[in-house]
């Protein structure tokens, strides 16, 4: 009965525990290494990790401390990670919570590189860090630019996007926000090829048109397809 009682009483304290003392009056390594992670999620101490037995649980207790970053942290914690994709993850977590494109080049996984860079470039709304984003991952890429192209009214911005059809529609975004078709004619005479091939500057008519379901606007295109989409209503690129 008294070791029921001992048992349930270190159960107990292994999920409910208060102090590391605590931790280290229980014998059964699993339940001790739960009780430290608790305690170091509580105090949000990492160094507390480095006390348990067991290297996979200690791996997820340095883990699950990479949800305590913040804008003051910094690279303790990520140095402590044995594992390089431990370290990219927490290189690129505390960049996006710092807002520091600085830990993005430390991360050696380019596609969390680029997701990082692009992000921060999104957040700081800073086309220079767009830039850092590899273009063999133009997505990242476009994304960035887009956001802050159209952040900033900024068709030059949009130029740098890849994708034509995201392109078209970042300039269109632009014209609809200032109320202007103007920004439509940088395309001229550039084309876009689908399922056949298109003026960009009158796609970005038609969506404008569109957009602000004024379809006099329509009669500013000469191209017959897209005139008649335009009147349709038509905002797919084809």
């Amino acid at each position: 009965m008294l070791q029921q009682k001992k048992s349930d009483c270190l159960a107990f304290l292994a999920t409910n525990p208060r102090t590391l003392a605590e931790c280290n009056t229980i014998t059964n390594d699993s339940n001790r290494n739960t009780c430290i992670t608790i305690i170091a999620s509580t105090d949000r101490n990492f160094l507390l990790c480095r006390e348990i037995s067991d290297s996979n649980s200690k791996r997820n207790c340095l883990i699950k401390m990479t949800d305590f970053l913040n804008s003051d942290s910094n690279e303790d914690l990520c140095n402590e990670m044995r594992f390089t994709e431990d370290r990219d993850a927490c290189e690129k977590k505390l960049g996006e919570n710092t807002k520091n494109d600085f830990y993005c080049k430390k991360i050696n996984n380019t596609l969390l590189q680029n997701e990082c860079y692009s992000k921060i470039g999104i957040a700081r709304n800073d086309e220079t860090i767009c830039a850092k984003v590899l273009a063999t991952d133009p997505f990242e890429w476009d994304a960035c630019f887009e956001s802050v192209a159209t952040t900033n009214k900024d068709t030059n911005l949009c130029m740098e996007i890849k994708n034509q059809e995201k392109m078209v529609n970042c300039i269109n975004n632009i014209a609809v926000a200032m109320t202007s078709t103007g920004v439509c004619k940088l395309f001229s005479p550039r084309y876009m090829k689908s399922y056949s091939i298109f003026p960009l500057d009158f796609l970005c008519y038609k969506n404008y048109a569109i957009a602000k379901n004024d379809l006099l606007l329509c009669n500013m295109i000469t191209d017959k397809n897209i005139y008649k989409a335009c009147l349709d209503k038509n905002s797919a690129f084809r």
